[in-house]
């Protein structure tokens, strides 16, 4: 197949910058991770002529791609992924003994992570009259248009393209879920002042069984994932060379929590309506329940978006994650197998996070199922005991996590960058001491009351 790489190029109005693997200005290093809700990178660059020290590339839009070197030349064929921008650049120069390195950094984020800083600047509020559908409610928040009349929330943000994707090979049940485009939240959809563009979004698809991801076009796209079957998007197995091979996997189960739900009208609506949908296995455990209040107009109704939230649930208490070799076309949602002789056994689910890193020498892809939020075997290893019930000082909080990075250096051999961020860690944590000056939280956060 060849040896992997990668490329990032950078654009702003006329200019355009690229960067690979070629002289003078190579990649040092990458760590690009997507997630659905999130697209970060950060990308190192050598930086000896201190060309990059005289451009500043801050808002210029990146666009990273992956390959593979083949006789015929780099192929970045199908590789490009979703374009981010650049928001903060690092300029740095590391002395060893005898030498000094001089690099840039760039720090990327995505369409995802943009949405979630566009705040409403005005109200969004309708009566229980309104027919607009989930469908409708999404491409106005996208397009700019949504109004209740009165007020437009996100008319001074960017206009970004929604694309809901039809039955295609690549997406084969197309978005069309019987909720998206059949049910109007009514009166029990609002915008308050400062709500996310993102948030709201995610709130009107949580209804459904349709998901987000964003495209190389960068755009987003709605469409109904494959939960189940045998026609993959993609194949891992550590023996049959027709599919993809793996490194390595973890496998882990997880309760649905809650696992049933139930859908119902409000006891002041003139015709009450409820429907529940249940997963099964884990209710059979621990039978733990969730009711929803909402507009319906039918028990049929009631029951399809207790289905869809279940199913959300399911996908992201999947658990496991694998270590393999560089799949340029990997994208978050595909539904995948990966057969493991090893164990015997096999793993079937949907991508839910994948993380591309390179330094020279190594090309590492990982990838999860379910959500990133939740945990991971691979992620939670060898993370040192915060004290058990005593306190911990933010000053040991961030020795015990340079001392993770220190153990990661010795055995992996990182570079001089990665010690000078271990260095960095330890008297950020120090000048804290027991005080936060701010906190900034893009999913949840749950803060342990003491008593």
């Amino acid at each position: 197949m060849g040896k992997p790489i990668a490329r990032l190029v950078l654009t702003s109005g006329g200019n355009t910058y690229t960067y690979s693997f070629t002289k003078p200005n190579v990649l040092l290093r990458i760590s690009h991770t997507e997630q659905p809700y999130s697209h970060t990178a950060n990308v190192l660059i050598d930086d000896y002529n201190n060309v990059l020290s005289a451009l500043s590339l801050k808002g210029y839009q990146g666009v990273i791609s992956y390959g593979y070197k083949t006789s015929a030349g780099d192929d970045y064929t199908g590789g490009a992924t979703a374009p981010i921008i650049v928001k903060a650049q690092e300029v740095m120069s590391v002395r060893r003994q005898r030498s000094a390195i001089s690099a840039c950094q760039l720090v990327l984020y995505g369409l995802p992570d943009q949405l979630a800083q566009d705040e409403a600047q005005y109200p969004y509020r309708v009566d229980d009259t309104d027919t607009k559908t989930i469908k409708t409610l999404i491409t106005d928040i996208c397009d700019l248009s949504l109004t209740d009349g009165t007020h437009t929330p996100y008319a001074h943000c960017t206009a970004v393209t929604v694309t809901f994707e039809p039955v295609s090979a690549a997406y084969p049940l197309g978005y069309d879920d019987d909720i998206i485009d059949d049910y109007y939240p009514a009166d029990y959809f609002s915008i308050s002042v400062g709500a996310s563009r993102l948030a709201k979004i995610k709130e009107l698809l949580g209804m459904t069984k349709c998901v987000m991801r964003f495209g190389d076009d960068g755009g987003l796209h709605i469409f109904n994932p494959t939960v189940s079957g045998s026609t993959y998007d993609y194949e891992y197995d550590d023996i049959d060379k027709s599919k993809h091979t793996f490194f390595s996997k973890v496998y882990r189960t997880r309760l649905v929590l809650p696992n049933k739900i139930t859908v119902k009208s409000s006891d002041a609506h003139e015709t009450q309506y409820a429907g529940s949908y249940t997963s099964a296995a884990s209710y059979a455990l621990l039978p733990k329940e969730s009711f929803v209040v909402r507009r319906l107009t039918s028990y049929a109704q009631a029951i399809a978006i207790a289905t869809a939230m279940i199913q959300k649930l399911e996908q992201d208490h999947e658990k496991g994650n694998g270590y393999a070799p560089l799949n340029c076309g990997q994208e978050v949602y595909d539904y995948i197998k990966i057969t493991d002789s090893l164990k015997s056994d096999e793993r079937i689910g949907n991508i839910g996070w994948l993380t591309r890193e390179f330094e020279p020498g190594r090309f590492d892809f990982k990838f999860g199922f379910g959500s990133i939020l939740l945990g991971s075997t691979i992620g939670l290893q060898g993370l040192p005991s915060l004290g058990g019930e005593s306190s911990v000082t933010w000053s040991e909080f961030g020795k015990q996590i340079a001392n993770i990075y220190n153990d990661m250096d010795r055995v992996y051999g990182y570079s001089q960058s990665n010690r000078d961020l271990i260095k960095s860690l330890t008297s950020t944590f120090e000048l804290m001491q027991d005080s936060v000056p701010k906190w900034r939280v893009t999913e949840q956060m749950i803060i342990p009351s003491t008593p």
